[in-house]
Parts: structure tokens; sequence; C-alpha cells
């Protein structure tokens, strides 16, 4: 947990971890969504991603994303911390 969030998905190699989902904007997008499965509640995060990709999506490509309601029930399981 602590290597993510010095280093976010940086330390990572892409291409030990497949192909990116194509409307992610760069592979350190990507990577950062597999480093993050690291800290809970996040750990099945990449499964919801790749199983409701429409909704994640929209709020990827959201003009405030911090203002939508986040996929997945995550509004629910987070704190505003």
């Amino acid at each position: 947990a602590l290597s993510y969030l010095l280093k976010g998905g940086g330390a990572l190699d892409p291409s030990a971890h497949g192909k990116r989902l194509h409307w992610l904007a760069t592979d350190s997008s990507w990577l950062n969504l597999i480093a993050v499965r690291e800290i809970p509640p996040f750990t099945a995060i990449l499964q919801h991603v790749q199983t409701h990709e429409v909704d994640w999506r929209a709020w990827y490509d959201a003009e405030t994303p911090e203002s939508t309601t986040i996929p997945s029930g995550y509004d629910e399981r987070l704190s505003p911390f």
C-alpha cells in the first residue's frame, strides 16, 4: 500500500499486466488501476471496471468525476477521506 501511495503504478511493468482497457488514456492510468488493488477496499476494482465498463468509462470521462457517483457502489464503501 505504501508503494502505491509513493509511486502509484509507475513502478509496474505494463507488459506484465495484460493489455489495458482501450478507453484509458494512458498506460499509467492502467498501471494505477492495477496498483490500487493493493489497498482495501479496492482489491476487486479491476473486476468491477471490466464488468461494468460502460459505467466506469462514463465516470472516467466525466468533466468532474469528483462530483459524480463512483460506479460499483464505491460511493457507499469509501469515506470522504
